[in-house]
């Protein structure tokens, strides 16, 4: 007789031993939510970098974070594959960007 995997019976019917129970309470940084910080922020850029060509990559980046997000939007009324290709080629160019920053960063 199958038996239903809902149940809390194992195989051999004897209750299972019971599992410490974990908390299910979080730390407060992750409870409350985190502003995110872009270029459209200007008096986080202005604090973020003084540096005119780390502000250009950041601003590039977020630019490339909100094409990432309407392709995500349209993925829907897309061919499938000329989605994977325009997500493929965003994504990288995101990750490029990326590494451009922390090199740059890593200058300092």
């Amino acid at each position: 007789m199958a038996r239903d995997p809902r149940s809390r019976l194992t195989d051999d019917g004897a209750q299972p031993a019971q599992q410490e129970r974990t908390s299910r309470l979080v730390p407060e940084e992750v409870a409350e939510p985190i502003q995110m910080r872009t270029s459209a922020d200007p008096a986080w850029l202005t604090m973020a970098t003084a540096d005119p060509a780390l502000r250009a990559l950041l601003e590039q980046r977020d630019a490339l974070e909100r094409q990432i997000a309407e392709l995500q939007q349209r993925k829907a009324a897309m061919d499938a594959a000329r989605y994977q290709e325009e997500l493929e080629k965003l994504l990288t160019d995101l990750a490029l960007k990326d590494r451009a920053i922390r090199e740059l960063e890593a200058k300092k």
